[in-house]
Order: structure tokens, then C-alpha cells, then sequence
């Protein structure tokens, strides 16, 4: 993956409003964008046959830090909703599936290819921002296309059924923001994820009460 002009998610396109934020971002997520991160790759690809077998590609990267107060005052959206069923996993090829004239996985051009996964989000609630549809498309990287894996570390992990306070921006990765229908990514990969357990929301390194998590939203983005 390589540095887009705006830093994102990895996960981790961020639309930013200040351009102090934006400055420093940039920097700080360089490191998870500035390479394919195609680390440990199984590529079974077979010359003598001229076929192609399976591969599992593993992305990896680091997420500088960041206090929830700080994802929160970056989102564009913020909603609580219910998880649906994944859409089918693709490349960002047309056709989906894995670039054509590309020999194996290490022969993938850096920056260019990615597997990724949509979920339609039932919005139940929209906490900030400016969304009138019912359901939300959200886009995390990885996912399986054929026997090709792609997994990420970082990323959010998203699950049917499960309710979720998650916080979005746009998609601005130029892998992946213009295909397929408009779509939103979650900020901060697996920090940008709230999963609602018995009237708390929990992230990995924050919880609350659901029922405050209206005001702690205003509260960070004054």
C-alpha cells in the first residue's frame, strides 16, 4: 500500500479538518502505508504448469496513537447500528478477481492490488454527522476471493449481527475509494470500533456507557 495524499486505516484514509491534524497524521500513519505490507506470503504459484495456486497474504502495519477523544474529533460520521452479512470479498480489480496477467503474488506491483470486504451497517442511530440512509456500506481490508487470503491485522473486526458504535470517514485509499458503490472505511482500524455489550460501548482501549457515548461525542468534537 502506498501513502495517499490525504493519510487514511489502515485501515486508514482520514479526512481532516485541521491542518495541523492533517500535517501530523501524515507522518505518524506513514509507516502503515508505505509499503504493500504483503508480509509472509504462501505463494504456491506453480511455472511449470502455467497455473496459479492459492496464496494467503498477510498485511501488517502500526497505528501511531491516539486517544479516543482524538479518533472521535476526526470522524465524519459516528453511527450505532446492527452488522449485516458481508457482501462477497473482491479485489480491486473490475472484474474482482485476481489482477490478470500477474504471474503470482509476488509479482503483484506495489500499491496497487488489495483484497477488501463491504458489510451493510443497519443505522439505528446517527451520533454525528450527515447520513439519511437507512444502511451504511463500511469497508474493511481482507477478506477471501477464490483461495486467495488476505489478512489484516489491524483492521476492524466486523461480525453479523453484532451492534457497534463505529467511527467512519471516507474512503480516500486510490486502491479502493472509486470501486464499487459509495462507501465509508472505519477510522483508526480496530479503535474506531465499539461493540455494544450489555449498555456499554467497549473498544479496545476505551468503555463507556452507551448511554453517555452521545455527549462524549460532543464533548470531543468541540
Amino acid at each position: 500500500m502506498r501513502v495517499s495524499s490525504r493519510a487514511i486505516e489502515a485501515s486508514h484514509h482520514l479526512g481532516l479538518r485541521r491542518v495541523s491534524w492533517r500535517a501530523w497524521l501524515l507522518l505518524a500513519l506513514a509507516v502503515v502505508l508505505a509499503a504493500p505490507a504483503m508480509l509472509a506470503a504462501r505463494d504456491l504459484y506453480s511455472r511449470g504448469e502455467g497455473t496459479r495456486q492459492p496464496a494467503t497474504i498477510y498485511q501488517s502495519g502500526s497505528l501511531a496513537a491516539s486517544t479516543p477523544e482524538e479518533r472521535v474529533a476526526l470522524a465524519d460520521l459516528i453511527v450505532l447500528g446492527v452488522v449485516g452479512e458481508p457482501y462477497a470479498s473482491r479485489w480491486n480489480t473490475p472484474d474482482g478477481q485476481f489482477p490478470k496477467g500477474v504471474a503470482s503474488v509476488q509479482d503483484l506491483p506495489a500499491g496497487q492490488y488489495t483484497i477488501f470486504t463491504d458489510y451493510p451497517v443497519r443505522v439505528e442511530r446517527v451520533l454525528y454527522g450527515q447520513e439519511s440512509a437507512a444502511t451504511v456500506r463500511v469497508r474493511v481490508s481482507g477478506g477471501q476471493v477464490g483461495g486467495d487470503r488476505m489478512l489484516s491485522a489491524e483492521g476492524p473486526d466486523l461480525r453479523a449481527g453484532e451492534r457497534v458504535v463505529l467511527l467512519l470517514v471516507q474512503d480516500e485509499n486510490p486502491m479502493t475509494r472509486d470501486v464499487g458503490p459509495g462507501h465509508y472505511i472505519v477510522l483508526w482500524g480496530a479503535l474506531g470500533k465499539y461493540q455494544v455489550e450489555g449498555g456499554e460501548a467497549v473498544s479496545p482501549d476505551h468503555r463507556l456507557p452507551l448511554s453517555e457515548m452521545a455527549e462524549f461525542i460532543r464533548e470531543a468534537k468541540r
